[in-house]
């Protein structure tokens, strides 16, 4: 199995790529420097902002969302987390928070 994957990949090579992100945002004065050297240089990235920081800088969080970048939400606070806790009330209230800030 593995030598006809060796064969396949060598016919149909894959791009190399690099997921690019950033966590725990938006940051009054890293956001706007990081959105300005990825649109500067045509670079894509997906950016986790904190619920309660999207809410308090609701400008900064719409702007993590240019064409092509991506926003996801991570807890309001993070604590340690568990599988089995994901969709609790914390996480859902991340969720909520970035909703309509994310367009």
């Amino acid at each position: 199995m593995l030598a006809e994957w060796e064969w396949h990949h060598a016919q149909h090579p894959l791009p190399k790529v690099v997921a690019l992100t950033f966590d725990d945002g938006p940051h009054p004065a890293f956001t706007p420097q990081i959105l300005d050297i990825l649109k500067r240089y045509g670079v894509r990235a997906t950016f986790f902002l904190i619920g309660a920081r999207a809410e308090r800088y609701p400008d900064l969080a719409r702007a993590s969302s240019p064409k092509g970048t991506k926003s996801a939400t991570t807890p309001t606070r993070t604590p340690p987390i568990s599988p089995a806790k994901i969709g609790t009330p914390f996480a859902v209230k991340s969720s909520r928070a970035l909703t309509p800030l994310s367009g």
